[in-house]
């Protein structure tokens, strides 16, 4: 137990922090956020139902990945 929590240490020495002194820039600081609004605001006559349009171009995109995973596997 004695070996494995030297080794541990040993490892966690070796590896590299990220920098967590990062500077916010001037035009990050001055940008506009969206409206942030509750949860409980939203009904479900807010959220717009999708037109056959959008499903169809989502059922391509679908077809396309799972194309895309069949040519990797064979």
């Amino acid at each position: 137990m004695r070996k494995l929590l030297i080794a541990v240490v040993l490892v966690s020495g070796c590896t590299e922090m990220p920098a967590t002194n990062q500077e916010i820039s001037a035009a990050s600081q001055g940008a506009s956020f969206p409206k942030l609004i509750a949860l409980e605001q939203q009904g479900t006559s807010d959220v717009g139902t999708l037109s056959d349009d959008v499903i169809s171009e989502l059922d391509g995109r679908t077809a396309g990945l799972w194309a895309r995973i069949g040519s990797i596997f064979n």
